[in-house]
């Protein structure tokens, strides 16, 4: 099994300089998790919601809290299945006959874990339920592009960072007219040899078929989340 580390040139934050108001929570939402309430008052926040890719744990997107417009609650969730260490994952996948297959089981549970968790933030934090934004990494991009179309109505949109459509999640994908009003964002760096390219291009046409518009983000990095996708990111969030 890979472990994936995240490496954003220039963007990452030091946890000692990490933003205030942090605290971590648990059982209660069901999934441990790092908060950064909204650093000016604000009545009913946004929320954005990180999800990190496999092998790696909360703390690994929550460096980009400090980057996050104030009046947003963001909120970095570790996945609940232990890969030993610190290292964590959503679900377990494997290669068979060339192609990823995931125990749907486990991404099935940890999905609902993910939407326990957005009814916690809206009831604990008065959370803005219209304006709820799941943002994965490789294995947490496709927990949240699942999410997002199983559930669409339960978050505004979703950011996708080299990560993939999950064919195991087409048949429970929503009817609902709310899945087209869902806004998305793509990142795929074409130097990603762990998730090629193809998979960014997969899901573009995923995301056209269903009538979901998408923010499209591309360079030449590899597997990770570059400077120009991040800033890219925060342009297309400014608009949710």
């Amino acid at each position: 099994m890979q472990i994936i580390w995240l490496f954003v040139a220039g963007l990452l934050v030091n946890c000692s300089t990490a933003p205030t108001k942090i605290s971590m929570a648990t059982s209660t939402a069901e999934l441990e998790y790092l908060i950064r309430k909204p650093t000016v008052d604000t009545a009913n926040p946004p929320v954005l919601i990180l999800l990190h890719g496999l092998g790696s744990n909360e703390h690994d997107l929550f460096s980009f809290a400090s980057r996050i417009p104030e009046n947003w609650l963001v909120v970095s969730a570790r996945g609940p299945i232990s890969q030993g260490g610190n290292r964590h994952s959503w679900y377990n996948a494997k290669m068979e006959n060339g192609k990823i297959a995931i125990n749907f089981q486990e991404e099935e549970q940890s999905r609902q874990k993910v939407l326990s968790l957005i009814d916690y933030l809206e009831k604990t934090y008065k959370a803005d339920k219209n304006k709820v934004v799941l943002a994965g990494f490789s294995q947490g991009a496709a927990m949240a592009l699942c999410t997002g179309l199983t559930e669409p109505e339960k978050v505004a949109g979703f950011a996708l960072f080299s990560g993939r459509f999950v064919e195991e999640i087409e048949p429970l994908v929503s009817r609902s007219p709310n899945l087209k009003k869902l806004r998305s964002f793509i990142a795929h760096g074409s130097g990603d040899t762990m998730l090629p390219i193809r998979y960014a291009a997969e899901t573009k046409a995923k995301l056209e078929q269903l009538g979901i518009p998408f923010l499209y983000s591309e360079d030449t990095t590899g597997h990770t989340i570059s400077a120009k996708q991040f800033s890219d990111f925060l342009q297309w969030l400014s608009q949710i």
